[in-house]
Formats: C-alpha cells, structure tokens, sequence
C-alpha cells in the first residue's frame, strides 16, 4: 500500500460507498498509481461543466479558482499539522506554535 495507510483506506472506502450508494455519485476507481495523478481532472470536471452549459471561459476561471482553493487548503493543513513558525523580533528564536494537538 503506498503513503495512505490502512485505517485511512477503510474510511476512504465508506465515503466512496456513501457517495456512490446514498448521493449516486460515479466511482472512477482508485488513481493512486495513474500517471500525472492529481487531485482534480480537470478534463473530466471541464466536461461536466460543459454538458451543464457554461462556457469555455466560465469554466476556465471556476477551475483556476478551485485548484487556488486546494492550494490554500494543503497550506493550512501543513500549518495545522506542522505548527506555525514565529520569530516575534529579529534576531530571537524561531518558536514553532503548535495549532492542534
């Protein structure tokens, strides 16, 4: 198994199964080992859009934003995991300020 670990791929597992038994969302498998993986297609979500009538410009600037969304997301997941590095004055040592336990 690669980085996830087990427990993780259990949860991961009842979500996909919510979301394909209870919401009748299509599982598309798991890409873990696909080439140029990432967290969004967007040649499939740019589809999508599409078939739902928005145009190539709206779709454009509604991916740009989501994958800005991602960004901002993982960078506040590393500080909540990480903690935060503070230097309150030049030249004194770098605390690391711990968010969660």
């Amino acid at each position: 198994m690669n980085t996830i670990g087990k427990a993780e791929r259990i949860t991961q597992n009842r979500v996909v199964k919510l979301f394909c038994e209870e919401l009748g969302h299509r599982y598309l498998g798991d890409w873990s080992e696909r080439k140029k993986n990432s967290n969004l297609d967007e040649a499939l979500a740019a589809a999508h859009l599409m078939r739902a009538g928005h145009s190539a410009e709206h779709i454009s600037r509604a991916l740009c934003l989501l994958r800005s969304l991602y960004e901002n997301n993982k960078a506040v997941y590393e500080l909540l995991r990480h903690g935060v590095q503070v230097k309150t004055e030049a030249g004194k040592v770098t605390v690391t300020v711990r968010l969660i336990d």
